[in-house]
């Protein structure tokens, strides 16, 4: 009966856990109230005192799992000196979260595949806060940029590293430091308009 003891944030977080790792392993429509209620040692009730419903939980894991990434990537980025400099730090955090969680990575680029409405509409605006961070950079490294062209390469970056996720995940012996260089290469050429 320990499960009953934990306060009620360590139980989110328990649940969240459990949650994640059984959407990784068998996908959405595979895991339902029930699976992550007994994973987790506890009544679906419980469950149901932090998430309304599964979609919810889905949307919490997923959210947790953007936030963390975030932080990495701003903080790798605040460490380096350079435009190039921080480029290059949030290309490589970026690769190195994709090589290190790929279930969990993949769980969160696919995430709007699973879910429509409101969750939908939550998962967009999670995804628009890393596309924030994203022209934060890309201000920095192209001043010269007007907003429009700011936002415009901010969300082609986070398209194209998606999409060079999901491309390595089906390659996995692709070399890290060499899918840097490239995303690195086309990124910095791409911006260069913008820094005139």
């Amino acid at each position: 009966m320990g499960a009953s003891r934990l306060r009620r944030e360590e139980r989110r977080r328990q649940l969240l856990d459990v949650a994640e790792a059984l959407f990784v392993e068998r996908g959405l429509d595979a895991v339902s109230l029930e699976d992550v209620a007994r994973a987790a040692g506890v009544t679906r009730p419980v469950v149901y005192e932090h998430f309304e419903n599964k979609a919810a939980l889905f949307v919490a894991c997923v959210n947790r799992a953007r936030e963390h990434w975030r932080t990495l990537m701003a903080e790798a980025v605040a460490a380096e000196e350079t435009a190039e400099g921080k480029l290059r730090a949030g290309i490589a955090v970026f690769l190195q979260v994709v090589e290190e969680d790929p279930g969990r990575w993949r769980l969160a680029a696919n995430a709007l595949a699973f879910l429509g409405g409101d969750f939908a509409a939550e998962l967009e605006e999670s995804r628009r806060h890393l596309i924030g961070l994203v022209a934060g950079l890309v201000a920095e490294v192209a001043p010269g940029g007007t907003p429009l062209a700011t936002r415009f390469a901010a969300n082609a970056i986070v398209g194209i590293g998606e999409r060079v996720g999901l491309w390595w995940l089906e390659e996995p012996g692709l070399d890290r430091e060499e899918l840097v260089e490239c995303f690195v290469g086309l990124v910095w050429n791409g911006l260069g308009p913008l820094t005139r």
